[in-house]
């Protein structure tokens, strides 16, 4: 009899796990057939460009625009450099993008989920398959994913198993005895401390946002947890002992493993945000980025969906209305739980849900002022002025309570339908669960319709672009491109070609725009000083670049060909399909030398370090380096030290010493890079063999007690 429960359960399982892979692959096909794995934020690149991809993220990003310092948003470029130097020598950037980013956001996503139902003690079968289909597939992930932010997409899966991890600790840290000797007690609070650092780092690398969101979580329920759920007294010993191994010793970790990047921010005084603009640190932003309402938020409705156009904000859906009552119905049952940690747990779930409902309507009101306050005045909150990485908090809430709810309710209804007479009574609690799992999958109809846009869509490179890529790539020549309006997201770039944005570069918001600066006298001077060789207007095949009242309008791209034919400066020089390409006569190369026409020789190192060879005859004069000026770029020849004195407005120069014959320029932020990427792999490498000692010294610990 036993067997055959056990057997039962094992054949209800193993369906419910073959309709959740079903319906991923319903939901997410186009990633696995789509000739071109974009959207949104997700763009292309051509193997042709894998060579530019050095090992290990560049101080200074040389490919778009006219270069930028990148030390604070290295940790964002990592996993993709080491992919391309590892494997792209035999998979394209689709396969790359599926093995390595997309297939592991759905892995780690499912596996976390069900580790934090677990740890909650949720573990019916059909109850984790609901929390894991909620949490995986709904309005606010969906919208992310498909929106190409799939290392946001990263964060999120893994931050329940983040969450999983630091309520391990705190149960194990604050149960834990120690003795008024020592501070030694259960091995497994040092392992699970670790364990902490490690995902939180790793949580990091995907993006901070979320990781700062969950570490909130955590403070959250640390707080929850020590007042009203832990047995032995609150003693401020025992309290400054937890909060060490909880927060200070992983934060520790996680700051040492990221310090390639953090301490190159710190030592250079970069801010990150303010390195973006005002349009990422002001209030007004973050009033205009509040999209969703609170009746938006709490019923995990994201405020673009399905669409997801920027700025077109929907009506509120009725039917996601039913989520939040399913999910704060669970408070109803808390009064009748006889174990002390699951009312914890309930209650603990339906704060955070609350919170982040509240935190991710952003400005809008009740209370709106509250997050403006917090904006600018709690440490990190600065990074969220997009304040739907708050639906976080309110998915993994609902993931929990909901389930949890729907358990209760099946239990009660199983109770009453027992004794009925009638046969179909029996299975009036599975088809509850049947209609539950139908109300999900109906708040995501546009999904498994296959009507959801970006990365939830097919797409196909079209041949024009692997044709502009083979002749730009075959141009040795270093010479940057000028696509107007904008580039495409299958445009090619290198370090020997860098692409500048025409929106960008001439800071203006329209296409006409950019066309009457381009008609200006001087802005041929302006472009050849930008070493702008090639002028592209691409061919839209993704219909987002050419717009007019949010359509795609094939009068625009007419309109950007007409206006470029009759500017005297530009020659045609190749049509590839619906891509037309100009050319400039006689750009600068990437070093020059102010009013001399004469080439220098030159050999990149990196991004970051370039050698030039000095002629006698270019001596005592000013040698120009086409990149966005910093104070950082410095020029070493010899004993001599010159720093970078702006040209222009907008370039590097220095000037050439008599005797000069080599000359090094150097961002100086890359031997910090450089320094601190040792610390990062010397605490990633002490960490792992701690958890080995550590490893060793339980099992000693468990064979001596076996042998007494």
């Amino acid at each position: 009899m036993k067997n055959n429960s056990i057997k039962n359960r094992y054949s209800k399982h193993s369906l419910l796990v073959l309709i959740l892979i079903g319906i991923l692959i319903i939901i997410f096909k186009p990633w696995f057939f789509s000739q071109g794995l974009v959207g949104g934020d997700w763009g292309y690149i051509h193997s042709l460009q894998f060579t530019s991809f050095t090992l290990f993220p560049s101080a200074w990003e040389t490919i778009f625009n006219l270069g930028y310092v990148n030390t604070s948003f290295i940790w964002s470029g990592i996993l993709l450099h080491l992919y391309i130097n590892l494997f792209g020598s035999f998979l394209n950037f689709n396969k790359l993008s599926l093995l390595g980013l997309f297939i592991p956001f759905l892995i780690i996503g499912i596996y976390s989920i069900r580790a934090l139902l677990w740890e909650v003690r949720i573990k019916d079968s059909w109850a984790i398959f609901l929390g894991t289909t909620l949490y995986m597939l709904n309005t606010y992930i969906l919208i992310v994913v498909g929106g190409g932010q799939i290392m946001v997409g990263l964060s999120y899966a893994i931050a329940p198993l983040v969450l999983t991890i630091f309520m391990r600790l705190i149960h194990a840290e604050t149960n834990t005895k120690r003795s008024s000797k020592g501070l030694m007690g259960n091995i497994n609070t040092y392992e699970l401390t670790i364990y902490a650092g490690l995902v939180l780092g790793l949580q990091i690398l995907f993006d901070p946002r979320i990781a700062y969101i969950i570490l909130m979580g955590v403070g959250i329920y640390f707080s929850y947890y020590q007042i009203f759920a832990r047995n032995s007294k609150l003693l401020i010993r025992n309290l400054l002992l937890s909060f060490i191994f909880v927060f200070l010793v992983p934060s520790f970790i996680a700051f040492m493993l990221h310090a390639v990047w953090i301490m190159p921010v710190i030592i250079g005084h970069t801010n990150p945000i303010q390195q973006l603009g005002v349009g990422f640190s002001s209030l007004d932003a973050v009033k205009f980025f509040s999209f969703a309402k609170l009746e938006d938020s709490i019923s995990l409705l994201h405020p673009n969906w399905p669409e997801n156009i920027f700025g077109k904000v929907g009506f509120l859906k009725p039917e996601f209305l039913m989520l939040p009552i399913l999910a704060f119905l669970s408070l109803l049952f808390v009064k009748g739980l006889k174990s002390s940690k699951e009312k914890t747990y309930i209650l603990f779930f339906a704060l955070l849900g609350l919170l982040g409902a509240f935190l991710a309507k952003g400005a809008n009101e009740p209370f709106g002022g509250i997050y403006l306050w917090m904006f600018d005045h709690v440490p990190g909150f600065i990074m969220f002025r997009d304040p739907t990485k708050w639906y976080t908090l309110v998915a993994i809430s609902y993931s929990i309570l909901i389930p949890f709810a729907i358990r209760k309710i099946y239990e009660f209804l199983k109770q009453k339908t027992a004794n009925l007479e009638f046969k179909i009574a029996k299975y009036i609690p599975n088809l509850f669960i049947v209609l539950i799992l139908g109300y999900i999958l109906f708040l995501i109809r546009p999904a498994i319709l296959g009507k959801l846009t970006g990365t939830l869509a097919y797409h196909s490179v079209d041949k024009s672009y692997f044709d502009l890529a083979k002749v730009l790539d075959s141009d040795n020549r270093f010479s940057r491109t000028l696509w107007i309006p904008s580039v495409q997201r299958f445009g090619f770039y290198s370090n020997n070609h860098p692409v500048i944005n025409g929106k960008d570069f001439f800071n203006v918001g329209s296409l006409q725009d950019v066309v009457k600066i381009l008609e200006a006298p001087n802005s041929k001077y302006l472009l050849q000083e930008a070493s702008i060789k090639y002028i592209i207007i691409p061919y839209d095949s993704e219909k987002e670049i050419f717009i007019k009242d949010r359509h795609y309008s094939e009068n625009e791209y007419k309109f950007a060909i007409k206006k470029l034919n009759n500017i005297s400066w530009f020659k045609k020089y190749k049509i590839f399909g619906k891509i037309i390409v100009y050319t400039l006569e006689s750009p600068k190369e990437h070093f020059w030398i102010y009013g001399s026409n004469n080439s220098l020789e030159y050999e990149m190192i990196s991004p970051s370090e370039y050698v030039i060879s000095i002629d006698d005859n270019q001596q005592g004069n000013t040698l120009i380096f086409s990149e966005s000026y910093n104070a950082q770029w410095v020029a070493k020849t010899g004993d001599k030290i010159i720093v970078s004195r702006q040209f222009h407005e907008l370039f590097n120069s220095f000037f050439i010493p008599g005797n000069s014959k080599k000359i090094k320029i150097i961002f100086k932020p890359q031997q910090w890079v450089n320094n601190s990427l040792w610390i990062s792999l010397s605490t990633l490498l002490v960490v792992l063999i701690l958890l080995i000692l550590l490893k060793i010294y339980e099992r000693n610990i468990i064979r001596n007690h076996s042998e007494d």
